[in-house]
């Protein structure tokens, strides 16, 4: 189960409004000391103005939530989908997307457009970036 529930949303619905950001769950595990392994959440955001849907993922392995966030949110004009540090697999797959996974994430979104973000920004795996 996740923290972050796609129900749950702060945000006022107004005429007003020029822009919504509503934070999405994501697969990832969290660590910031040596005693509180997986005790917080990690998310990703919708932002969306009258005109444009917009899926940031952040950094997440592919997980089925995906087609839950696009039918409560989607379909979505442009999405960032993290690429990188997803090698080797039995180790990294559960929060890192290889390419492969980034396509499925795209179509299980139902995105127009997808941006594959942070690919080659850090060498801290072994797949081959260059």
């Amino acid at each position: 189960s996740s923290e972050n529930d796609l129900s749950d949303s702060d945000s006022e619905k107004t005429e007003k409004k020029l822009l919504e950001i509503v934070s999405i769950p994501v697969q990832h595990h969290t660590r910031r000391s040596f005693n509180d392994k997986n005790k917080s959440i990690w998310s990703g955001y919708n932002i969306r103005s009258k005109s444009k849907n917009i899926c940031f993922l952040g950094d997440t392995g592919y997980c089925e939530v995906f087609g839950e966030i696009s039918r409560e949110l989607g379909p979505f004009d442009l999405s960032f989908i993290p690429i990188g540090n997803y090698a080797p697999r039995h180790i990294l797959k559960p929060q890192h997307c290889d390419p492969a996974e980034a396509v499925k994430i795209h179509f299980d979104l139902k995105s127009k457009l997808s941006i594959a973000m942070h690919w080659g920004t850090f060498q801290y795996s072994s797949e081959n970036i260059f």
